[in-house]
């Protein structure tokens, strides 16, 4: 095993000179204890999702010195476009040191029904066909050991295009490991409208829940959130006040549920779909 101290003070370049200075958000110097390390690809509808709905998990995946990489799917145009590529570009790469890739499909409104009540039309089915080239590319191109998609369910079709991928390619990608973040916020607007799905979804696919301590991690989730200056309005305290009460929130359903979880804490729920006979 071999321990390295990761960069002092990330600081955003896109971020005003006094910003430290008024508050904002900076990454502090801190241990990565290396032993054998895996290379993760996480796919994510738009810039921001991965953090928002798993930070915690990727943090402490980046401090075991696993290699991150994102595949980014929709993006905005023009100026705000430029800023969340930026704002993508040292999130994925000067803070986790990893990589980041971008299909750039405009991030617009998309109709997955017809007239008919046909579940997908063929503008989303040549999108989707779109994404599926695209991260199979990324997979032959990375052997990736851990895919992470998003449920996908929910409100925002962009999210449900992205699940549709793994859908289609993980028959042919089978030595990969798929995984599942919640798509945080959209997984906590009707929880009953959310969890029908999923339980469904695991039934198909033989997935199982995972929780993923992040009482270590709280603040340098709150921090990846906070990177993303295009998307949000609140302050660090209330992003963190958020988080901690959803962290919480998933310990006590584990326990309820009889998960063994190691000690009481703030998680976050991940879900992994079982491999051959296990």
């Amino acid at each position: 095993m071999r321990t390295e101290l990761g960069k002092v003070k990330k600081i955003p370049p896109y971020l005003c000179i006094n910003a430290e200075k008024e508050g904002a958000f900076v990454f502090h110097e801190k241990a990565r204890n290396i032993t054998k390390t895996q290379t993760i690809l996480v796919v994510e509808p738009h810039p921001d999702d991965g953090a928002l709905s798993m930070g915690g998990y990727l943090f402490n995946r980046y401090l075991a010195g696993d290699r991150l990489i994102s595949a980014v799917i929709f993006m905005q145009e023009g100026e705000i476009g430029k800023q969340r590529q930026s704002e993508t570009e040292f999130v994925w790469k000067a803070v986790l040191e990893g990589d980041c890739h971008y299909l750039n499909l405009p991030d617009q409104d998309l109709n997955l029904t017809n007239g008919e009540g046909i579940r997908i039309n063929r503008q989303a089915k040549d999108i989707v066909n779109q994404v599926c080239e695209y991260v199979s590319g990324l997979i032959c191109e990375y052997s990736p050991d851990i895919v992470i998609f998003p449920m996908g369910i929910g409100e925002h079709p962009h999210h449900t295009i992205a699940n549709m991928c793994f859908r289609l390619i993980y028959s042919t990608h089978t030595a990969c490991q798929y995984m599942f973040y919640e798509d945080f916020p959209y997984s906590d607007l009707s929880r009953i409208a959310y969890i029908r799905p999923v339980y469904r979804i695991c039934r198909q696919f033989r997935i199982i829940k995972e929780y993923h301590c992040i009482s270590e991690t709280i603040l340098d989730k709150v921090n990846l959130i906070m990177a993303y200056q295009s998307q949000h309005t609140k302050t660090f305290d209330e992003v963190k006040g958020t988080l901690s009460d959803y962290g919480e929130a998933i310990l006590y359903e584990g326990i309820v549920e009889g998960n063994p979880l190691p000690k009481k804490g703030l998680y976050e729920r991940l879900w992994k779909m079982k491999r051959g006979d296990g």
